[in-house]
């Protein structure tokens, strides 16, 4: 197809070619942004659902993801307790914002996920979204639900709960930086480390599917000269 398209003077690249093939269209309309722009500032404390929300920005709470990353949906916690660990995972809430069957709702239903290519990231949200009141950067508060796990000597998970938090994430930090922490030996990354190695080891044990993935980067920064 690319080949044809260059012969008649329609040149496309790969990237692009993807795009259009997947018939969604990632310009946002006049009523996704109206609807984006009713969002933005909206009290981080009400919910329609009229469920509690917690205030939890005291706690060290950091995310942890790819380098050069602006959407972060989501960040961890823990702390020792007399009997183990009580260990937090935290997913931004946008369901409190976003209304069934609105026009972002719709719009986010038929792109399904963000799309990354090497030269551009086609969000499934406008960008003052996805990238500012949505995503968990730190030293701002952001409204989430939150995932409370208590977890034993032996890293195995006796209670659970689930509820609405507002928190306010201390760093963003890499997988490099985290990969560093561990190695250097630090109590809080390290301590988190094992319990997903113990946890990682019991799902295997009860039958759960290892799919190990390379992560590949691609640097087009000299078009003459891509390095993988």
């Amino acid at each position: 197809i690319i080949d044809c398209l260059a012969i008649t003077n329609e040149p496309i690249s790969w990237g692009r070619l993807i795009i259009e093939r997947s018939s969604v269209d990632f310009n946002f309309s006049g009523e996704e942004q109206a609807e984006s722009s009713k969002i933005l500032g909206s009290d981080l404390w009400s919910t329609p659902f009229e469920i509690e929300t917690h205030d939890l920005r005291e706690l060290k709470t950091f995310s942890v993801d790819n380098e050069g990353s602006k959407d972060f949906d989501d960040a961890l916690n823990w702390e020792p307790t007399d009997t183990g660990k009580t260990v937090r995972v935290f997913i931004t809430d946008v369901a409190s914002f976003i209304a069934y069957q609105s026009q972002l709702f719709l719009g986010a239903s038929d792109r399904i996920s963000s799309l990354y290519t090497l030269k551009k990231v086609f969000p499934m949200f406008p960008a003052e979204l996805s990238e500012g009141q949505f995503s968990l950067k730190q030293s701002e508060d952001r409204a989430v639900l939150t995932f409370e796990f208590e977890v034993n000597d032996s890293n195995e998970v006796v209670d659970s709960k689930i509820y609405r938090s507002v928190i306010q994430v201390d760093k963003n930090c890499t997988y490099s930086e985290i990969d560093e922490e561990i190695g250097n030996g630090d109590a809080f990354w390290s301590g988190l480390s094992q319990f997903c190695t113990d946890q990682a080891k019991l799902r295997k044990e009860n039958g759960a599917l290892e799919l190990d993935r390379y992560d590949v980067k691609l640097d087009i920064s000299d078009v003459d000269n891509i390095s993988i």
